[in-house]
């Protein structure tokens, strides 16, 4: 079944415009499907695969908002937070994974946050402060995803992470910055293939 377009003053909601305005902008929805693809595609276990394809599908929601359409469309003046919602959606889960995964998004330009407190007020830079933050209206991702599942893939192999009964924290640091890595690389990569027009070349360099 063909999803429904989610239209914003009649048009449909953008991820990026081409700079020279000479091609068609990338749809919102065909950024997120790609990143996801290959958030997945990089993740380097079963586990963790999930984890990434939902991180990719629902790090840009923001986007979904009226505000963020206008500034992308040169309408509004100023930043438009567009890495906090997703962040908020999946920390409601309230599991590890998806505290994860909520990581990733929020940091997906700025890199990862300081945990913080819960005494950290809306406007510090904190993951727990991020949480709290009043974002724009961007419900209308609805439309178009499904909400986020109740990942399981860190709690899947947590046991590996154990040292004598206590919990390996490097280890499960390590699961979080490479979850990290698969959503970073996968939304910087389909931004720069929009941008530069697919005329983007790996490799050949000469090998060490």
């Amino acid at each position: 079944m063909k999803l429904q377009q989610v239209m914003v003053n009649g048009k449909p909601y953008l991820a990026h415009l081409d700079p020279a305005g000479k091609r068609p902008p990338q749809l919102l929805l065909d950024h997120l499907r790609q990143v996801a693809w290959l958030a997945e595609e990089f993740a380097p276990t079963p586990e963790m695969k999930e984890a990434a394809r939902q991180c990719g599908l629902l790090h840009d929601i923001g986007k979904y908002s009226g505000d963020f359409q206008k500034y992308l469309l040169g309408q509004k003046h100023g930043r438009v937070d567009h890495s906090t919602a997703g962040a908020q959606l999946l920390a409601k889960n309230g599991n590890l994974t998806s505290t994860m995964e909520a990581f990733c998004i929020a940091g997906h330009h700025a890199g990862l946050p300081d945990l913080g407190t819960n005494a950290d007020l809306p406007g510090e830079k904190t993951f727990a402060a991020r949480l709290k933050k009043a974002i724009p209206d961007c419900s209308s991702w609805r439309q178009e995803l499904k909400v986020p599942v109740q990942d399981q893939g860190i709690e899947q192999v947590i046991q590996d992470f154990q040292i004598q009964g206590k919990m390996d924290f490097i280890g499960c640091s390590l699961w979080l910055r490479m979850l990290y890595s698969c959503l970073v690389d996968g939304d910087f990569l389909d931004t720069e293939d929009y941008m530069q027009e697919g005329a983007v070349k790996r490799g050949g360099f000469v090998s060490l």
